[in-house]
């Protein structure tokens, strides 16, 4: 089990003489919350009384930020994790430990389903405010559409991959790529600086290691379907990325959204060639 270890402040020396006007600390400590969501941000505020120098032991945690006497930390992955905090000045060391301290869950969802007519194949799908999205890539065989590495074994877990033309056309009757206003309108209800992470599913099953700030607190569960960058590069970034296409403003310019296993940022891009091929969310029409 991993744990944050933060050393802070400085130990001072004394002499005995000094015991009685100077006792050793007393240790405290509160949380922001007790129960939270993985990658949830939780701040610890230490409450120790006489201390001048500390130590965290934050089971299960990564830490964002301290200021030598408080931390602010998150936790990647769901269980029940203890906290110690250890303060010491020149007369004397307390410890405080408390067990299962911090309880971290998984977000929850109901999704709903949708069965594309033209296969039979079936989808789950995300309410997100106001809007139903497909909480799967679309695996629908259309155009030049080519699973990741051509391997058809990728296709159930993570869909096509496709041209931008194929794109346009490839969403079912009553569903439509997405364009930059249906994107804004998620990233404006979801309202949080890591939204990309809200986007990505939670884990290393269809990600690689340190899948960041991957909460999956929307019900999106973005998977790291990689993509085709044209015959020069080839399939490229499989766990590492996923790119998805929205419907450009301007013909000539491309647009897509792009997801990383090592942040929880949503990056956008308008360049691009014929020659690419990325993953396709249908949106339902409204």
């Amino acid at each position: 089990m991993a744990f944050l270890l933060l050393m802070t402040g400085v130990i001072t020396s004394c002499s005995d003489d000094d015991d009685v006007n100077n006792p050793a600390p007393l240790t405290d400590f509160d949380v922001s919350n007790q129960e939270v969501f993985v990658w949830d941000e939780v701040f610890f505020q230490n409450q120790t009384v006489n201390g001048t120098a500390y130590i965290w032991l934050i089971e299960g945690a990564v830490t964002d930020s301290t200021d030598n006497t408080n931390v602010t930390t998150r936790f990647p992955d769901p269980g029940s994790y203890d906290v110690t905090l250890i303060a010491s000045n020149g007369y004397g060391t307390d410890t405080l430990t408390r067990e299962d301290y911090i309880t971290v869950e998984l977000h929850t969802h109901e999704f709903g389903s949708f069965v594309d007519g033209r296969d039979d194949q079936e989808y789950k799908t995300i309410e997100i405010g106001s809007q139903t999205w497909m909480a799967e890539n679309l695996n629908y065989s259309y155009g030049d559409a080519v699973p990741y590495d051509m391997m058809p074994q990728h296709r159930d877990a993570y869909g096509l991959l496709y041209s931008l033309d194929d794109a346009l056309d490839a969403c079912p009757p009553g569903w439509h790529l997405p364009a930059l206003e249906d994107l804004d309108h998620m990233v404006e209800y979801l309202a949080f600086d890591y939204v990309g992470g809200m986007m990505k599913e939670h884990g290393s099953v269809h990600w690689s290691d340190n899948n960041r700030f991957a909460s999956n607190a929307s019900g999106f569960s973005a998977r790291g379907a990689g993509s085709y960058y044209g015959e020069h590069l080839g399939f490229r970034n499989f766990h590492q990325n996923a790119n998805f296409w929205l419907t450009p403003e301007h013909d000539d310019q491309p647009v897509y959204i792009m997801l990383s296993v090592g942040d929880g940022n949503l990056s956008m891009s308008s360049s691009g060639s014929p020659e690419m091929k990325f993953s396709v969310r249908c949106i339902q029409d409204e």
